[in-house]
């Protein structure tokens, strides 16, 4: 049971991860087109 719980958050914090490495990226190109808009 210890083992199942265990797992399930591993698994969630991998999402997490990449998820939240999708949303830097983006919010990093997000940041170049907005600096090339500007110059």
């Amino acid at each position: 049971m210890r083992f199942e719980i265990l797992s399930k958050f591993r698994t969630n914090s991998i999402i997490f991860f990449i998820e939240t490495s999708i949303l830097a990226s983006l919010l990093f190109s997000a940041v170049i087109i907005a600096q090339r808009a500007i110059s």
